[in-house]
Order: structure tokens, then C-alpha cells, then sequence
């Protein structure tokens, strides 16, 4: 059975939901329902939600939004009436058993998964000690499967307020701030992107793709995704995001040659 939250301070919604008689048959519990942005925070924090549906207050609803972000939860939304939220939960059921599946599938392969981001961010990090080394990682990570033998796309960019968002303004503040630029590099089966933190005013992404895309693809692709990112900073942290440079390379190897060249000795 899954388990969804409801975040309103409106009685009307909070009763349609509470009312709704149909929960149990479409595979969800009975609805918990918080009146303010702070219980819905404490109730993900105290269990498991799978799934969140919210109406608040614009201020209050993008705090909200703010402190979700590390969550894994489906979003699903507010419905006025009971045959909107019928579809709506049968929606977010459909998904949710989609991503079941997937995490059940991926789960053997989870643990190359964290050493392949973690190669890539020692590449965007300049960390290429030696091109032998670098070579022998590269095929003991597969990453052919992945597309590193295609064009990838990379970028650089400066957040010039990092270091006090992360400092003064959130608890958790660079987790929150990777998650969501990770969510706005958004991946697709075909894609992996991994973000690295330079340090706290720079990132860098890097992007591939086991489509046969050219350097123009790739590079018109990690464009979209910038231009995605800089939306998400500024609506939801009011933080700039100011692009310094995007490359594409003819694959992986070429811009760890390059890598190495620029930080050797």
C-alpha cells in the first residue's frame, strides 16, 4: 500500500480527502493531512511518503516546496472534487509501480553506479593523475555502456551567492542545491549526467547519451538543461546561475586528455 501526504490549510480539501471511500482499492492508505507546511516537513521526516499533494499559501507553499526537494515522493495535484482525485491517485498509482519496478531492476547494478559518478566527478574535478590509470578505471567501470565512446557535452557554471546559501541560508544547503540541479539535468534512460561541486560558487555537469547524437546534439541538449537549471535556481532558491562555458568533445577520452594537459604538473 502507498502512502500520500496532504499539506492544506483548506477544511473543503482536507475532507474530500478524508471522505474519498475509494483509498484502499486503488492501493493507497487512508490520507495523512497536515494544515501547514511544517507538519507536512515533520510528517516526512517521522515516515515513509511516497507520494504529496499540496495547496498553501503562495509564500508558505514555496517553503514548503523549498524543504521537499530532498525527498523522493511523487507529486500529485490538489484535486477540488472527487472525480479528480480518482484519476489523480490512479495516475500517481500507475507511477509509483513504474518506479518500483525500475528500482528493483537497477538495484544490482547500484553500487557501479555510485563508482561510474564517482569517476566522472574526479574527471570534472581535474583529478587525472595519470591517462594509463585513467584508461584502466574507465574499462573496469564498462562505461562504453553509457555512452563515453560518443559525444558528450560539458559545462561550467558559477553560482555567485553558493557559499552563503550554503553557509547562512539552508541547513543541508548543498545537498538541497544538488539535488535540485541534479533533478534539472534531468536524466532519461538513453542519458547519464553527473554534476561535481568545484567548490561553493562553482559546478560543473557532464553529459552523455548512448543515442548516436553529434557534438551539436549533445551540446544543444546540455543548453536546454542549463537554461532548465537557471529556472529552477531562481524560482525556487533566488539564486543566479551564470553559465561560464559549454564544450562538446568527440568522446569521454578527449576530454580527459584535455583535462590532463590543462592540470599536469
Amino acid at each position: 500500500m502507498f502512502r500520500l501526504l496532504l499539506v492544506t490549510d483548506k477544511e473543503e480539501i482536507q475532507s474530500l480527502y478524508v471522505r474519498y471511500p475509494d483509498w484502499n482499492q486503488q492501493g493507497f492508505e487512508m490520507p495523512i493531512v497536515a494544515g501547514s507546511a511544517d507538519a507536512g516537513i515533520s510528517a516526512l521526516r517521522k515516515q515513509k511518503i511516497d507520494a504529496v499533494s499540496w495547496l498553501l499559501p503562495v509564500r508558505e507553499g514555496r517553503r514548503f516546496y523549498e524543504q521537499l526537494l530532498p525527498y523522493d515522493v511523487y507529486g500529485i495535484e490538489t484535486a477540488y472534487d472527487e472525480c479528480r482525485l480518482r484519476k489523480g491517485i490512479g495516475n500517481a498509482r500507475r507511477e509509483l509501480i513504474n518506479r518500483m519496478r525500475e528500482q528493483q531492476m537497477a538495484e544490482p547494478d547500484d553500487v557501479l553506479v555510485a563508482l561510474r559518478e564517482s569517476y566522472l566527478r574526479d574527471v570534472l574535478r581535474g583529478n587525472v593523475p595519470d591517462l594509463k590509470v585513467c584508461a584502466e578505471r574507465r574499462n573496469s567501470l564498462a562505461l562504453d555502456e553509457i555512452g563515453a565512446n560518443n559525444p558528450i557535452a560539458v559545462a561550467s557554471f558559477r553560482i555567485p551567492e553558493g557559499d552563503r546559501f550554503y553557509t547562512e541560508r539552508w541547513k543541508y544547503g548543498r545537498l538541497r542545491l544538488e539535488y535540485a540541479l541534479n533533478n534539472a539535468f534531468e536524466r532519461r534512460r538513453e542519458e547519464t549526467s553527473v554534476l561535481s561541486l568545484i567548490n561553493p560558487h562553482h559546478m560543473r555537469v557532464i553529459y552523455l547519451t548512448t543515442q548516436g547524437q553529434t557534438e551539436f546534439g549533445v551540446y544543444r541538449e546540455m543548453i536546454r538543461c542549463v537554461s532548465r537549471a537557471r529556472r529552477v535556481l531562481e524560482k525556487g532558491f533566488d539564486l543566479s546561475l551564470q553559465l561560464k562555458w559549454v564544450n562538446s568533445f568527440e568522446n569521454l577520452s578527449t576530454f580527459i586528455r584535455e583535462s590532463y594537459s590543462r592540470f599536469a604538473h
